[in-house]
């Protein structure tokens, strides 16, 4: 028996106008339902599992599978990209009928799909972001410079930074692979920068145009248009964008106008007329936005950091249309018109932007525990219709083998709850489990399906991590807009 709490936020719900001149009223947060035990998928009444029968093991090798990114594709397909750390990525998935579509990977030895070869190591930064307009989607990853040898893959002759540096330095240089919705690769393997090198920190999203970005955090790189060079200065920002085919469109540029201290925890996200970049800058402690159009004008910045209480941004994720969304992982602060239960406990919140970066409506709650369990790694994504799906890492979900799991929660676009948060995986995870403590979840998302992924250490028979992922309906109410309407 679930023991439900019904409070009323105190904040007043706003109505803003919107960039297509409708009026779009938000009643975010109005309400917030506690639950003391967090249901599983299959006590949500109006969610339904494309994969009902729990997890789907994509990968069980005998090293350790890390950092799932996963995508939806306008197919309905699932596509998830990942790190075995034995030297080698992949790129599996489930159908829009929830089947797995390529065999289990188990091979700790394969070759890599983005440089042909095993390359014996590998950085944990991956990256998969899915093409609207095409269907295609993008995975990308970092390797070191030493584990190049070999592929036949060199970095760009005119990588090299204000000290004459051209190598990652150890932090790893990012490249990028394009596959068509069938998961087959359709390019060939290409650097996703001009001359940075050091990429971590990084994001990508797909514009409506066709083309997409890459904006990276360069780590241990310095160059002469930063104020703090050359008596110190490192960790700059800095954005690439290329044509549909993956051919580059324009020069690299840096994300700020003002390189003063350092830039980082970049994300990007897919406007109906360009993109908006948010990360977070030293020298104010701020969260800054930017938003450009399609062609890396920059039209209009912002702050995101919500100074009153000091809230930044833990994610963002924007689906293509005139809103994108932030999640923020918080300890319940007084005066935010939250009730006593939350005030000091960890809970997590959603925001909703528009496309001129201003707030839409007041925070939304996501979370529903009124206890001081411990949470985790806040991810958010965005469909085209404005619909957006919260996950986090909860401590004390799992009331089964009482080890962390998945929580997620998916809303509506204008902000109110599609559904109560939910376990995203049976508990426990698999029936014959060798034990729980789910890691790395991430979520994504089209119009009609909702997925997430994450390294499991319950598979049978399985060795560290291996990945896994499930898939959803997506029972959340989108706008009128189309997907790609430009204003």
């Amino acid at each position: 028996m679930q023991k439900r709490f019904f409070f009323t936020m105190g904040i007043i719900a706003v109505s803003l106008l919107l960039s297509n001149a409708a009026v779009y009223s938000q009643p975010i947060g109005e309400t917030i339902e506690l639950i003391d035990d967090t249901p599983t998928f299959a006590e949500v009444e109006n969610l339904v599992a494309i994969t009902p029968n729990g997890p789907v093991i994509l990968a069980k090798t005998s090293g350790e599978d890390r950092e799932p990114k996963l995508s939806v594709l306008n197919n309905g397909t699932t596509s998830v990209f990942w790190v075995n750390r034995s030297g080698s990525h992949h790129v599996s998935g489930v159908d829009v009928t929830g089947q797995r579509i390529f065999d289990v990977f188990e091979d700790a030895g394969a070759d890599d799909i983005l440089m042909g070869v095993n390359t014996g190591g590998n950085t944990n930064w991956t990256l998969n972001k899915a093409d609207r307009v095409n269907g295609n989607f993008l995975a990308a990853a970092t390797f070191q410079y030493n584990q190049l040898f070999g592929t036949g893959i060199t970095l760009p002759d005119t990588v090299v930074d204000a000290d004459g540096y051209s190598q990652d330095d150890g932090q790893g240089h990012g490249f990028f692979r394009l596959f068509n919705d069938q998961l087959q690769p359709i390019t060939p393997t290409i650097s996703i920068s001009q001359f940075s090198a050091g990429h971590r920190e990084w994001d990508c999203c797909w514009l409506s145009d066709g083309k997409f970005v890459i904006g990276t955090v360069c780590q241990e790189h310095r160059y002469e248009a930063d104020p703090d060079y050359p008596a110190g200065g490192n960790k700059i920002a800095t954005i690439n964008i290329f044509n549909a085919d993956g051919s580059r469109f324009a020069d690299e540029f840096f994300v700020a106008e003002d390189l003063t201290g350092t830039q980082g925890d970049l994300r990007l996200g897919s406007l109906a007329n360009g993109f908006v970049a948010i990360y977070k800058e030293s020298f104010s402690g701020l969260v800054q936005g930017i938003i450009f159009d399609n062609d890396g004008n920059r039209i209009k910045k912002f702050v995101v950091t919500d100074e009153t209480f000091g809230i930044g941004a833990d994610w963002m994720d924007a689906g293509g249309g005139n809103t994108f969304v932030t999640i923020h992982q918080i300890n319940g602060k007084d005066g935010m018109g939250l009730p006593d239960d939350l005030l000091d406990f960890p809970i997590i919140l959603g925001q909703v932007w528009n496309d001129q970066g201003e707030r839409v409506g007041p925070y939304v709650v996501a979370s529903q525990q009124a206890d001081g369990r411990g949470l985790g790694r806040p991810r958010c994504a965005m469909a085209p219709n404005g619909t957006f799906v919260l996950s986090w890492e909860d401590a004390l979900a799992d009331d089964v083998q009482f080890t962390k799991s998945v929580v997620g929660r998916i809303f509506n676009a204008d902000g109110s709850p599609a559904c109560n948060a939910f376990v995203v995986h049976p508990l426990p995870e698999f029936a014959d489990s060798n034990g729980g403590d789910p890691g790395e979840p991430i979520c994504g998302m089209n119009n009609d399906i909702v997925s997430f992924a994450w390294g499991s250490r319950a598979v049978p028979n399985g060795a560290a991590r291996d990945i896994v992922t499930m898939a959803y309906q997506n029972p959340a109410m989108g706008t009128e807009v189309a997907s790609w309407e430009v204003y």
